[in-house]
């Protein structure tokens, strides 16, 4: 009887749950943003720039410019900008500054032609919502935008003297 009560205690027996310290949970998050640091500075600066880019767009409509052209300074203006933020702040690399510009600069033409693309196919072709259509043509071309602009534009020439 003895036996068999040890034996019921121990089938019931409740395991610890983990403890999870305020430290851990820090380190974890640390860890991720060091990880994902380029990426989520990106997507800042991106909404800070889009801000800056519906700012001036409706100013310049407010006062009376033809919304393509009010669209097209606006977007301009946000790019520059755009370049200028991520040089600074996120990728910090100083150097080559028209080189750099020039390379930003045509990837996000291709990332704008690029989104175009999509948002007619996910539109017209496969018949989503205009909203969703434009929201996934904008992420996907973000995304890519990211990876050639953190590849390309703000690529770090490795020399002989860092690779040892």
């Amino acid at each position: 009887m003895i036996i068999l009560n040890f034996e019921l205690k121990k089938a019931h027996a409740v395991k610890p749950q983990p403890t999870y310290k305020m430290g851990n949970v820090q380190q974890f998050c640390n860890k991720q943003y060091q990880q994902h640091r380029n990426f989520i500075l990106y997507g800042v600066i991106g909404c800070v720039t889009t801000a800056i880019d519906v700012g001036i767009f409706t100013l310049l409509a407010h006062w009376n410019m033809h919304e393509l052209l009010a669209n097209t300074i606006s977007y301009q203006v946000a790019m520059v900008a755009s370049f200028f933020l991520n040089r600074e702040f996120n990728f910090k690399i100083k150097d080559k500054v028209w080189q750099r510009f020039l390379s930003f600069f045509i990837v996000n033409l291709i990332g704008y032609a690029f989104s175009q693309l999509l948002v007619f196919l996910f539109i017209t072709k496969f018949g989503m919502p205009d909203f969703i259509g434009k929201l996934l043509a904008t992420i996907l071309a973000a995304v890519c935008q990211f990876l050639f602009i953190k590849h390309l534009t703000f690529k770090v020439k490795k020399t002989k003297n860092s690779e040892a």
